[in-house]
């Protein structure tokens, strides 16, 4: 059975029951009947006019086919239909009322509304999803508002912190500079070697003795004198011993002769 055949044999009862359009009738045939079609379309020399209980098509201005419902059909598909459309709406209220209900108990509750903003933005997005007819878009408008005032206020204490840590290290910087400024003087002492190996190129020099409560201060002075180091002094005396020399220094008890001890 062909396409054709097998569409006349399914139209054959709407025919029937449509008795008011039959095969070969006009285009005013069916208007009169009908009245006018909700939509139409022309493909080639086919023309299809769409009426609420069903479609009717024309070839050369007749009736070829008619797919069409019977009024009580169509009165019974209409009150289907109207039974769906006011099911849906006592659900949707329904659904709506439940919402309200716990939008309410949400935006009462303390304990949510001191969560994290991030989590109340996702409840939120979950309540819109469940109860599309309930609106959120005020509760979304402020927890936004909050969120980024609360990044804000974030970004501006790491800032603080990040200028407060270049601060400290900064301040550890010019302390580490000032204690590699400060020499500890070496002492004369009986029966001991001359201690001061510290280089007097660095100035200003801060002295500290054991008996002075404050540093002793030395400022800048390019003609100041500068003892000589420890290896100065012994070559100095071996110098002077080779000579003939003896050059004791009381004051720590040795001597760089060639007499010895004093």
């Amino acid at each position: 059975m062909n396409a054709a055949k097998l569409a006349w044999f399914l139209c054959v009862p709407l025919v029937v029951g449509a008795a008011e359009v039959r095969i070969g009738d006009s285009v005013d045939d069916v208007r009169a009947s009908l009245g006018a079609p909700r939509g139409q379309l022309t493909v080639g020399g086919r023309q299809i006019l769409h009426f609420d209980r069903g479609e009717v098509e024309l070839q050369g201005g007749a009736v070829t086919r008619v797919a069409l419902v019977t009024p009580a059909e169509f009165q019974a598909r209409e009150a289907r239909r109207a039974a769906e459309a006011a099911r849906l709406g006592e659900e949707t209220a329904r659904r709506n009322a439940e919402g309200e209900a716990v939008k309410a108990r949400r935006l009462a509750d303390p304990s949510f509304l001191a969560a994290p903003l991030t989590y109340q933005l996702e409840v939120w997005r979950n309540f819109a999803v469940r109860y599309p007819g309930v609106s959120v878009a005020e509760q979304f408008a402020v927890l936004r508002m909050r969120l980024a005032e609360q990044i804000a206020e974030r970004q501006s204490q790491e800032t603080r912190l990040a200028e407060l840590e270049e601060r400290v290290n900064q301040a550890e910087a010019r302390a580490d500079e000032a204690d590699s400024r400060h020499y500890y003087f070496g002492a004369y002492g009986y029966d001991d070697f001359y201690r001061n190996r510290h280089p007097f190129t660095l100035w200003p020099i801060q002295y500290h003795f054991d008996n002075t409560p404050q540093p002793i201060i030395t400022p800048y002075n390019p003609n100041a004198y500068y003892p000589p180091t420890y290896d100065q002094a012994r070559r100095a005396a071996a110098a002077a011993a080779a000579n003939g020399n003896v050059d004791c220094d009381r004051r720590e008890g040795r001597s760089f002769g060639r007499h010895g001890r004093m």
